[in-house]
């Protein structure tokens, strides 16, 4: 694959995840960015919604408006002739590419992309059976599949990761050149009649371990454990990374804290606390807070909208008329704020439909459906 593709005003990266418009990094999702790779190096054909379906959410069952809504981001960044639907076929890229060029592009710094980065990179395998080396590659995907489903966080691909195995590059270097802040690394060695797992999250500009556990199983086991194993895993490093990523906020310049700080202190919170009625409400009060210092804040203004119906029909909060007036009024506010963004259109359409408002004709107009 192609270090950057290049197309009139914009360039995108596949092993930094990016898209740069203007020589800028755009706000992209993840899925959006699979999206759009994924019809970029399709270009010279139509794609049905069958085959895009599976190479970006593979496994998975999503419905086809999904994909409409991410296709519509991307026309909303790209401009809305740069991904044609072919009625009842698909859809092709149809912006013609640049001429490829001999330099590799200049990385990045991890702090130009809007949402903070992470790589799981391969585990060190201090033995010479092959099945561990298996079984540590198996549980490096299976993480980097978890982790990819963490909210606010942008995961770099299994195979750009890959690239560093068994290299002794320094961990800035690596960082840097995958553009990540927090980087999963780690070890699988055998030990008696166990293996034992050894993992590290660390912060790259610093290379502060933030983080660190072991996890052991049978080693007659550990391959069919796998699956129990990375998730275990998740367990414990996602309220970490969180965490970690409240703290990075934290440590930043008292004018960068406001809107964006007070909604990872709802994301931590909830994963902190999970559902519960503490979670919940520390959550809600957070979101407020963010979009009392920023009204413009669409993505809070969604989750605050969601999180609210939710208490509401689990009995959480009452259901009174005002509350849901506030509901609706959130969710329109979001929408109308940023209509460009999956998260926010994801979080206002739940909190619509569990109103009982039609969520596909409030979006329709913004669709272009």
């Amino acid at each position: 694959m192609p270090a950057s593709y290049r197309f009139d005003r914009f360039e995108l990266r596949p092993s930094e995840r990016v898209l740069l418009v203007d020589g800028a990094p755009a706000a992209l999702g993840s899925r959006a960015f699979d999206l759009l790779l994924c019809l970029v190096t399709h270009r010279d054909r139509v794609l049905s919604k069958s085959e895009v379906l599976e190479q970006v959410w593979p496994g998975q069952v999503v419905e086809e408006n999904n994909l409409s809504v991410h296709v519509s981001a991307l026309r909303k960044v790209l401009g809305a002739g740069a991904i044609t639907t072919v009625s009842g076929r698909g859809y092709r890229f149809t912006l013609d590419p640049l001429p490829e060029t001999a330099h590799e592009p200049a990385p990045l710094p991890p702090d130009s992309l809007e949402r903070p980065t992470i790589a799981v990179m391969p585990l060190s395998v201090l033995s010479d059976e092959p099945r561990i080396a298996f079984f540590a590659q198996g549980l490096v995907e299976d993480v980097t599949a978890l982790l990819a489903r963490v909210p606010g966080f942008i995961l770099i691909a299994h195979a750009s990761s890959l690239a560093f195995r068994g290299h002794e590059a320094p961990l800035q270097d690596v960082a840097r050149q995958l553009g990540v802040r927090f980087v999963v690394q780690g070890s699988v060695r055998p030990k008696a009649d166990a293996l034992r797992v050894s993992l590290q999250l660390i912060e790259a500009a610093s290379a502060r371990i933030l983080w660190s556990a072991q996890f052991d199983s049978r080693a007659d086991e550990a391959v069919d454990a796998q699956e129990t194993i990375a998730r275990g895993i998740i367990s414990e490093l996602e309220p970490e990374l969180t965490r970690a990523e409240i703290a990075h906020i934290r440590r930043q310049r008292p004018e960068n804290l406001g809107a964006w700080a007070h909604y990872h202190e709802a994301v931590g919170a909830l994963a902190a606390k999970g559902w519960s009625a503490d979670g919940m409400a520390t959550a809600r009060s957070e979101l407020l807070c963010s979009t009392r210092l920023d009204p413009s804040f669409g993505l809070s203004h969604s989750h605050y909208a969601l999180l609210t119906i939710l208490a509401s029909n689990i009995g959480m909060v009452p259901d009174t008329p005002d509350l849901r007036a506030d509901v609706l009024a959130s969710a329109n506010s979001a929408i109308t704020l940023d209509d460009g963004s999956s998260e926010v259109l994801g979080y206002a359409g739940c909190a619509l439909c569990d109103l009982g408002v039609c969520a596909a004709e409030r979006f329709a107009g913004r669709l272009g459906v």
